[in-house]
């Protein structure tokens, strides 16, 4: 790292810069009718949400948020700078600068495709430096650019699309250079075709992934350093918002493994970040999180559903089975 610079990053964040276009208030219905309603721009997108994350727990970050060569390139710098100053930089390597629509609880998105097979020096000079660098969801076709920057970084977090991991080798690729990938259980289908945590965790390791951890509405299940590692979801009160809580969960378990937590750990403390996410009441620092780990009810959690679970339809076609055939036995014998 170059000590000349007054500050010097020690996690990374590199992803798209999202303008989020917020319709407030929403409709129920926009079937045949007009509404009066604000439409507030605001900085979003994974890479973002996953960096301000870091700056919330109180973790140096420099985030790397990528615009495209066109006129909402100035508005997405401007919502970037108010935010994080001149740690962030804004490169005009897109086709074009995205833009959601976020509706109540449903975002409307194009993902547009890094415009160059490589990325700059300078960038790359900051992945090589950081401590730990954090990928955001990218296009299929941004596949050389996810090769570049894992294969630079000395220890990297992976998050994927569903356009990557709608081509399962090119993301297996991806998955085999990160650290460690984190997806959602619909995301875990959508890749290995498997329903099941374990099933689909499973495929990924005969696959040469060694490093996941899947999460769903109940509790965050993974595999890492040969081991796996359980977290039950944490109860939550009035539900206000779930955009964003897998960046905040993102944001907080790459935060916390920085600051030297193990994976286990840092996973609790993820998921009690997502919990507050979701009221609308994010955490000020990493004490409020382990409050929270500590004494808030979690909601009830089997590690292996598969061999807990028993099917009592099945359970029961079996018993009657035995009883008829019994029956019968005793019938004719």
């Amino acid at each position: 790292m170059n000590s000349q610079n007054s500050y010097k990053p020690t996690a990374v964040v590199l992803g798209p810069a999202v303008i989020d276009s917020r319709v407030d208030p929403a409709p129920d219905s926009t079937s045949g009718h007009k509404y009066e309603a604000s439409i507030q721009d605001r900085l979003g997108g994974g890479a973002a949400n996953v960096a301000r994350q870091f700056s919330k727990l109180g973790l140096a970050v420099k985030p790397i948020l990528l615009t495209g060569n066109d006129s909402l390139h100035a508005v997405a710098e401007s919502l970037v700078q108010q935010e994080f100053k001149q740690r962030a930089t804004c490169p005009q390597l897109m086709h074009s600068t995205r833009r959601s629509v976020l509706i109540r609880n449903t975002v409307y998105t194009l993902r547009s495709a890094v415009a160059q097979h490589e990325l700059p020096r300078e960038i790359m000079r900051e992945i090589k430096a950081a401590g730990i660098v954090v990928l955001a969801p990218l296009a299929a076709e941004d596949h050389s650019i996810a090769v570049q920057v894992l294969q630079a970084s000395s220890f990297s977090l992976l998050q994927l699309s569903n356009q990557q991991l709608q081509h399962p080798k090119k993301a297996i690729e991806l998955a085999s250079l990160a650290d460690m990938t984190v997806i959602n259980d619909a995301e875990l289908e959508l890749w290995t075709g498997c329903n099941e945590t374990s099933a689909g965790i499973r495929w990924l390791r005969d696959r040469g992934v060694n490093a996941v951890i899947v999460t769903s509405k109940t509790s965050a299940t993974g595999f890492v350093g040969g081991q796996w590692i359980h977290a039950p979801a944490y109860e939550t009160g009035k539900l206000v918002s779930s955009v964003g809580a897998g960046d905040v969960l993102m944001g907080t378990l790459a935060a916390m493994r920085l600051n030297g937590e193990p994976w286990k750990e840092s996973l609790q403390l993820a998921m009690a970040a997502a919990a507050l996410h979701v009221e609308a009441k994010p955490a000020s620092g990493i004490p409020d999180l382990q409050r929270v780990a500590r004494h808030r009810k979690t909601i009830p959690f089997l590690p292996n559903p598969s061999r807990q679970l028993i099917n009592l339809p099945r359970v029961a076609t079996i018993a009657a089975g035995l009883f008829l055939g019994l029956l019968t036995f005793g019938l004719f014998s």
